[in-house]
């Protein structure tokens, strides 16, 4: 089923491509509102470049990556084609042309803490079919833990990509 885009967009295929994109409620640019944070940047296969931007005023739905998702879901054929990490500039790549990504943000934190980590936590498949998984300190954007993970045990929204091949990786 193919989602509404979130920001009251009406896609058309007569539009340029942008404007489609854009309908998505995707960040097209670097701008101020996302300067100063640790965000994931994406490229997508037609050289779209989308930055993250999570809870920019005036988006009916505050994560830019169930957005992208969204716009994964209903253009298939513009998957991402490569993933980073980014914080000023310092730039961490990830592998590129993986069949799908995931990507979640946490934050640890103590009982007796007034302020907890916040974290990147992003991967891709691995040759056992599982989700390889790194979690990346932030702002610093260094590695703080690596783990497996069943593509079971993901939320559907983690994930976006192709995983109709995913028993080829088993």
């Amino acid at each position: 089923m193919t989602k509404k885009p979130c920001c009251g967009g009406n896609p058309s295929t007569t539009q340029p491509h942008s404007l489609v994109v854009e309908s998505y409620g995707l960040c097209l640019q670097f701008d101020e509102f996302i300067e100063n944070k640790a965000i994931w940047v994406v490229d997508l296969k037609d050289g779209t470049r989308v930055f993250q931007d999570d809870e920019r005023p005036g988006l009916h739905t505050p994560s830019a990556w169930r957005r992208l998702g969204y716009y994964a879901q209903d253009y298939p054929d513009n998957p991402i084609v490569k993933m980073r990490l980014r914080f000023g500039t310092h730039i961490v790549g990830l592998p590129s042309n993986q069949p799908f990504y995931f990507y979640s943000r946490g934050l640890l934190q103590g009982m007796t803490q007034t302020h907890g980590m916040s974290f990147h936590i992003v991967g891709g498949p691995n040759d056992t079919g599982s989700v390889t998984c790194v979690w990346y300190k932030t702002p610093e954007l260094e590695i703080s833990d690596r783990a497996m993970r069943q593509i079971t045990d993901c939320q559907p929204e983690q994930i976006i990509g192709d995983l109709t091949n995913l028993d080829l990786l088993l």
